[in-house]
């Protein structure tokens, strides 16, 4: 909704007015102190206008919106109301995201000057992957979903998200200046054995000597 305010002055220069698309509603104040007024569209196709002043676009193109006075003195505004889009991309339109990270998505509409009222973000599955209104995807769990932007006009674009099984990556550092790197799918349990570390896995289990382990990283990849 935008307002635009102007006094009716005779060889006025128009002013521009973007309407986002059909049945969008601008209204148009025209503030005239001592004159009655009548206002008036020249492409009633493309937008018209109530007696009010309140414009409403009716589809792609170009009108012209005139207020004039009973002196006839006028004023012009320019209405442009832009093509709704034929086609929307996403971008990245497939990916990876690991468990737990988050990516902001990006579109394109096609024309290029083509405007939607709304844009729809939805995941296929939730529980694997949300998104939000702004585009945003959060992974939560391994899976593949489908991420859909949905223009007003029903146009509808798509990406493909998975989300891989959780990789553990361990390093241990030795006194001695050693250092061994693990991958494991599992995340790996970490405990004192008696005078040991217990470092093991679904696939994996070893032991080091607490007084020769100097430190370690565990981290998902």
């Amino acid at each position: 909704m935008a307002n635009i305010k102007s006094s009716a002055k005779r060889d006025e220069k128009s002013k521009e007015l973007r309407a986002k698309n059909r049945a969008d509603k601008t209204e148009l104040k025209t503030m005239i102190k001592k004159f009655d007024a009548a206002v008036a569209s020249d492409a009633e196709d493309v937008a018209v206008v109530s007696q009010s002043g309140v414009v409403e676009a009716k589809k792609s193109g170009t009108a012209h919106i005139t207020v004039t006075t009973d002196n006839g003195k006028s004023t012009t505004t320019t209405v442009t109301v832009p093509p709704q889009p034929a086609s929307i991309s996403l971008s990245p339109n497939a990916f990876e995201l690991i468990m737990g990270r988050k990516k902001q998505l990006s579109y394109s509409m096609s024309p290029s000057n083509a405007m939607a009222r709304t844009i729809t973000w939805t995941s296929s599955d939730n529980s694997v992957a949300y998104v939000s209104q702004s585009g945003m995807v959060e992974a939560r769990t391994p899976g593949s979903v489908t991420i859909s932007a949905t223009c007003d006009n029903g146009i509808t674009g798509v990406c493909q998200l998975t989300i891989p099984e959780p990789l553990f990556q361990l390093f241990v550092w030795m006194k001695n200046g050693e250092k061994t790197g693990y991958l494991s799918t599992d995340k790996p349990e970490i405990r004192l054995s008696g005078e040991n570390v217990r470092f093991s896995t679904a696939n994996l289990s070893f032991d080091i000597l607490k007084d020769e382990l100097d430190k370690f990283t565990l981290e998902q990849v």
